[in-house]
């Protein structure tokens, strides 16, 4: 009974870990492609029109290279980080899957 507490538990928490990691993949996917249209907008103007950042609650006026470079820098980012929590990810399924399968084992054998 113990055996069945502990997986149980086990199985609960990494269903919580499992929602949690899919839902930064998510955030980290959702910002990716913000930047990417962000990016793909200030492409499609001229050079010489006035960029401003966002910094806290004031705008900075930028030079276009340094907004691109910024934003590419974030799209790198962001695919990393959704990269490594991708990972993550599968390595909480498997754990799951096995946590799930050594249940149904030990239920299976204590009914037959």
């Amino acid at each position: 009974k113990q055996i069945l507490r502990t997986l149980q538990t086990k199985i609960i928490d990494g269903q919580k870990q499992l929602g949690a990691v899919r839902a930064q993949i998510q955030g980290h996917e959702r910002e990716k492609r913000r930047n990417e249209l962000t990016l793909r907008e200030i492409d499609s103007l001229s050079n010489d029109v006035t960029l401003y950042k966002s910094v806290g609650k004031m705008f900075l006026q930028m030079d276009h290279s340094i907004v691109v470079k910024d934003l590419k820098k974030e799209i790198n980012e962001s695919s990393e980080q959704a990269k490594v929590l991708e990972k993550k990810q599968k390595y909480l399924e498997r754990d799951l899957d096995n946590c799930t399968t050594s249940l149904k084992d030990i239920m299976h054998h204590s009914r037959g």
